[in-house]
């Protein structure tokens, strides 16, 4: 009898097994609708002038201000590299919370301080808007409000002994929302 029930169990058990790996697939669509990029780089006021004797601030703006390349003149001291560049918030409703992630840290040997500062209030550097690109951590920098701009300069110290840097490259992403939250990097 035992040999019976065993064998009449054995489908039951055999079915709760099959139902023990079932995957259920839940799915869902999306659309993303394009919108142009409200908060973009746009040329500042030294864009493309003079820099050094012979050098020039060399700045291109691509992807509809998503993009932007600077390249300028350094030397030993402390140098200042002053609008080469602005970020720019053409809508004209709605302010944005800014932060800065510096993705290639400046790495130079000589170069002892390397900062960009995103001038929001239009008086100048300040070290509440300094950006650290000797360091790959996002930055806070402030809020930029509807309709304004506000200006990029580069400051970099270079020591005095030795011979000057090759390059002191950098690269950034310039992140910004519409809440405060930190954004993920």
């Amino acid at each position: 009898m035992r040999k019976y029930a065993a064998l009449l169990l054995l489908p039951l058990l055999t079915a709760i097994a099959a139902y023990a790996g079932v995957v259920v697939i839940n799915t869902a669509t999306g659309t993303g609708t394009y919108v142009a990029n409200p908060v973009k780089f746009v040329e500042g006021s030294n864009a493309n002038a003079l820099g050094l004797p012979g050098v020039t601030i060399d700045v291109t703006i691509t992807n509809n201000g998503a993009e932007a390349d600077v390249t300028f003149p350094i030397t030993h001291g402390k140098v200042w590299i002053i609008q080469p560049l602005n970020i720019t918030n053409t809508d004209n409703t709605n302010d944005y919370y800014i932060w800065i992630k510096t993705d290639t840290p400046v790495t130079a040997p000589g170069i002892s301080v390397a900062r960009m500062y995103i001038d929001l209030n239009g008086d100048g550097p300040s070290p509440t808007e300094a950006v650290d690109l000797m360091s790959s951590s996002l930055q806070y920098v402030g809020l930029l409000s509807a309709g304004e701009t506000a200006g990029v300069y580069l400051y970099f110290e270079v020591d005095y002994s030795g011979a000057l840097p090759q390059d002191a490259t950098f690269g950034i992403s310039l992140y910004y929302s519409l809440t405060s939250e930190e954004p993920p990097t």
